[in-house]
């Protein structure tokens, strides 16, 4: 054998070697994701997040109540309405463009 075909092999050996171990690592990640979504490591694995995604009408609830405790009920309907005038603004721009050759 050449020197050139015996570096060939031991790339393909290495070449193996790395898919094998890429297959392991991949098998394992599998597991894992899927041991997870099924016990109690579920994502999202904060009680905040879970609370929030799980029961998104109590949380704006919630938080509307709260903010209006903190900020009080005049300052939110102010920026409520700020809020709904800047998307007439909007809308009212993004129109203009669309209707502009």
């Amino acid at each position: 054998m050449t020197h050139e075909s015996m570096s060939r092999e031991a790339l393909a050996l290495k070449r193996q070697a790395l898919q094998q171990q890429l297959g392991l690592q991949r098998q394992l990640i599998t597991a894992t994701l899927s041991r997870g979504a099924a016990g109690n490591d579920a994502y999202p694995r904060s009680m905040t997040m879970r609370f929030l995604t799980e029961q998104p009408a109590l949380a704006a609830t919630l938080f509307a109540e709260l903010s209006s405790l903190l900020l009080g009920a005049r300052l939110i309907k102010s920026i409520g309405i700020a809020l709904a005038a800047g998307r007439i603004v909007q809308a009212a721009t993004s129109a203009r463009k669309n209707s502009t050759p």
